[in-house]
């Protein structure tokens, strides 16, 4: 059997005696025999061919294993684009609490005419 699994060349793997192959589709390969372990044995060193990436799941692997993908550089970069987001949060209230003592100041000297004090956002 001859596997084209992202290689610059194909690879060959021969059946172990005992031991058939069958291609259904072009994604899934089924090793039958009669000896558990030697069908065992095949299986780990077809895998062992091309075993998955932890970042994106691509290799070969068995029918039903689950992959736990690792998270890649998109969580450091959100991580720091939330401190960057309580940082602008707390200046904007460091502002308001600064305008708000100015108000305060502002309204124990009244004048004939009210001030106002506008928030931008």
């Amino acid at each position: 059997m001859v596997l084209n699994v992202g290689y610059s060349h194909p690879v060959e793997v021969s059946p172990a005696p005992g031991i058939v192959f069958t291609v259904e589709g072009t994604t899934k390969i089924k090793i039958i025999g009669i000896d558990k372990e030697a069908v065992g044995l095949m299986a780990a060193k077809i895998k062992a061919i091309k075993p998955h990436d932890a970042y994106k799941g691509k290799g070969l692997r068995y029918a039903g294993e689950k992959i736990k993908l690792k998270a890649g550089k998109a969580v450091r970069q959100s991580e720091s684009r939330g401190r960057e987001q309580m940082a602008k949060f707390n200046r904007k209230i460091s502002r308001v609490r600064r305008h708000t003592r100015i108000r305060k100041t502002l309204q124990g000297y009244r004048s004939e005419t009210p001030f106002k004090c506008f928030f931008v956002a």
